[in-house]
């Protein structure tokens, strides 16, 4: 009876099947010959500038004052920061 409870078990069990699939990498494909024709790739190729970054916007203290209340951090006494910055009880 526990054989056919198994059967039926490994029956339903579906093997795994990658999603994601890898090239095949062996040691030839990582030998130095690689890189040199990556290297005579690359001299080929004309040198480009790269573009200016783009422009972030600057977080100003404002941003702050449009948070609502319930979101915005909660003010801190001075007896709180003391016994945070020498690291909990005596």
């Amino acid at each position: 009876m526990k054989m056919s409870a198994l059967a039926r078990t490994l029956q339903a069990v579906k093997p795994h099947v990658p999603s994601i699939k890898f090239p095949v990498r062996s040691t030839e494909a990582l030998t130095t010959s690689g890189t040199h024709k990556l290297a005579d790739s690359v001299s080929h190729v004309p040198a480009i500038t790269p573009s200016p970054a783009p422009v972030k916007p600057v977080v100003t203290s404002s941003a702050s004052e449009k948070i609502p209340s319930r979101y915005q951090r909660k003010k801190i006494s001075k007896e709180e920061m003391e016994y945070i910055e020498r690291g909990g009880p005596e």
